[in-house]
């Protein structure tokens, strides 16, 4: 937080419902007050988080799916040091792995922000998908196959992605002047 200029730079952390819980929303806001003060926006778990990653220009994150999705949007996309086991062959997250750029902790991070370059996101999200767009068409049909229903006439439309709400979320943290 202390290395981007507050002017030029708003910050979102989107942690997974599994840090939540383990846990627990007291302790992660005690970990955080320190960035929450300094102007950090940390959206509940139960808060969509596309519309962050909408309007992200730099995603930094881990091996998830998160990070795969931004990427696939064409965010430019950094990511954390290695972790673990490299991700399996084929996916989004192995692509990523093996060329998207790495988080150096010692070197300064809007340098290495200026220098991210993106990942094909054709490339990205042809891991993910092999029918991009079609995803609520598809899993529709499927499901009224699974159940042994009839398909409805009627197509149900998607809702757009809803716009992200930092004031509420810094609102809510007693964080707004």
């Amino acid at each position: 937080m202390k290395q981007l200029p507050a002017d030029r730079y708003r910050v979102a952390a989107l942690l997974h419902p599994a840090i939540w819980d383990g846990h627990g929303h007291r302790q992660i806001r005690a970990w955080l007050r320190g960035c929450l003060d300094a102007g950090l926006l940390l959206p509940d778990p139960t808060e969509d988080w596309r519309g962050p990653v909408v309007a992200a220009d730099h995603v930094v994150g881990d091996h998830g799916s998160v990070t795969a999705y931004a990427a696939a949007i064409g965010r430019r996309t950094l990511l954390l040091p290695a972790q673990g086991p490299v991700p399996a062959t084929g996916t989004a997250q192995h692509l990523l792995a093996t060329h998207a750029p790495r988080l150096d902790p010692r070197q300064p991070l809007i340098s290495q922000l200026a220098l991210t370059g993106e990942v094909d996101p054709e490339t990205v999200m042809a891991a993910l998908t092999a029918r991009p767009g079609n995803a609520g068409v598809l899993l529709r049909r499927t499901m009224y196959r699974l159940l042994r229903l009839a398909e409805p006439d009627q197509r149900q439309q998607t809702d757009p992605v809803p716009m992200p709400r930092p004031h509420h979320w810094a609102t809510e943290r007693g964080l707004a002047g």
